[in-house]
């Protein structure tokens, strides 16, 4: 029988923190919301596995492995076992360094510590459970960011397109809402995990206030709601930890392009907010749906994959040079988007890789034969997600973006015909054509093992 605990520790930086995600030429200037990092541990007596959600936009291998490191050391718990993801919000500290931004190297130690921290307090109060899973759908609160516009030219959601030029949506949207729910042998919620597709980036370039965005909001309203309906408390049961992990959310965005409030960058807190309580809403629902059972087993498979990078031919490194040379120097800014200095300094950085692959990791953590957890290790287009979703054996199957490394956009290979950020080389988008179908089918192979 499983046994199961969940724990969190506050990753709250310090105001003054450079945030990641957005190009600002300012530092933090205040907490609007507590950011944290989220474990749930789970043992069957033969193996242990933890999930590990923190409220940061990605994470670095060496971040990970760092931790994993340290969590080995402190619970026994194999390193390989550990899914550590981030939420993907873009007004959390600079941990990758994405457009410019300095990363705090203090800052990564004690992150690693407290992540350590986390799966150590859970680990320490294991207990029986039950076990249940199950999904739901919310319409609405997510948009394909690819615009189709009627001359054939992919454009971004965020630009504020003339209505009377654009098709459609360039692909689909994930509208599941998946959720693992953990209660005590007396029927209590210990924890929830909340898997959904959508960018952590309601709050734009101009916020300047540390938040978790929209997961924030739906995870302290699952927290807060769920055990008073168990009739356990009028103000949270402080014993029950929801979790969200973001899905293949690599061309998924909240901006409706239809609707004139959100194409005119009247976006904020209260935004994030309605977003945040919508999914919430969903996640309560299914939740009630849940029929908890005990579970045999819990397994982990890990697997090393190397991805192909793109070639970047000597006319491109030419014309980076002269973006460079010319351009001021200044701290910049935006709103959205990515202005061409940054990615002329981007391409010559990647230029010294030579197209060598990049080697990063996959993971599967299954729980028993009803579900598993797909670790993707970067922004992974919903097409994919969806692939692997159809092709999987099990009834349940939730892809965790951004676990446990941060190698950029994973696209399809349609995407590269068509043109659009997420293909422009950079640092967060290095890969060729082949890389997303290699992820695709690694995935699947392991989901096919008998684990």
């Amino acid at each position: 029988m499983v046994k199961a605990a969940a724990a969190k520790a506050d990753i709250t930086p310090p105001v003054g923190v450079p945030l990641d995600g957005n190009v600002r030429d300012k530092n933090s200037r205040g907490i609007h919301d507590s950011l944290f990092a989220k474990t749930l541990v789970l043992a069957d007596g033969e193996e242990t596995v933890a999930v590990v959600a923190c409220d940061l936009v990605g994470l670095s291998s060496d971040l990970v492995q760092q931790a994993r490191q340290l969590i080995e050391k402190s619970t026994g718990i194999k390193g390989e076992n550990v899914l550590i993801s981030a939420t993907h919000t873009h007004s959390g500290p600079a941990v990758l360094g994405l457009l410019g931004p300095k990363v705090d190297e203090s800052y990564l130690e004690i992150l690693a510590q407290k992540i350590a921290g986390a799966v150590y307090m859970a680990q320490n109060n294991l207990q029986k459970v039950s076990i249940g899973v199950g999904r739901g759908t919310v319409e609405g609160i997510s948009f394909n960011r690819r615009i189709r516009m009627k001359d054939g030219s992919i454009r971004m959601n965020w630009e504020g397109l003339p209505e009377a030029e654009i098709e459609g949506p360039a692909g689909p949207i994930d509208p599941e809402v998946g959720v693992v729910r953990i209660d005590d042998k007396e029927g209590n919620p210990i924890a929830f995990l909340i898997n959904f597709a959508c960018h952590a980036a309601v709050l734009t370039g101009d916020n300047l206030l540390i938040s978790a965005d929209y997961p924030g909001y739906t995870t302290r309203m699952v927290e807060q709601i769920c055990p008073v309906r168990w009739g356990l408390s009028d103000g949270g049961y402080p014993g029950t930890v929801a979790l969200f992990t973001n899905g293949a959310e690599g061309n998924i965005n909240h901006i409706d392009v239809h609707n004139p409030l959100q194409t005119l960058r009247i976006r904020g807190f209260k935004e994030a907010e309605r977003i945040g309580r919508i999914l919430g809403g969903e996640v309560v629902k299914v939740i009630e749906r849940i029929k908890p059972e005990e579970l045999a087993k819990v397994r982990s498979v890990s697997q090393k994959i190397e991805l192909p990078l793109r070639e970047i031919s000597e006319a491109e490194l030419q014309r980076a040079r002269e973006v460079v040379e010319a351009s001021p120097g200044k701290k910049l800014f935006l709103v959205d988007g990515v202005p061409e200095e940054i990615y002329a300094r981007e391409l010559l950085k990647l230029s010294h890789y030579k197209g060598k692959p990049a080697l990063t990791e996959v993971q599967v953590i299954t729980l028993g034969d009803k579900a598993a957890l797909v670790g993707i290790p970067g922004e992974m287009f919903v097409e994919l997600g969806l692939e692997i979703k159809r092709n999987s054996k099990f009834p349940y199957t939730f892809v965790l973006g951004l676990a446990n490394d941060y190698v950029g956009y994973i696209p399809t290979s349609a995407a590269f015909d068509e043109g659009g950020y997420e293909v422009k080389t950079a640092s967060w988008s290095k890969f060729d054509r082949r890389a997303g179908e290699i992820l695709v089918e690694s995935v699947l192979d392991m989901l096919g093992e008998d684990l």
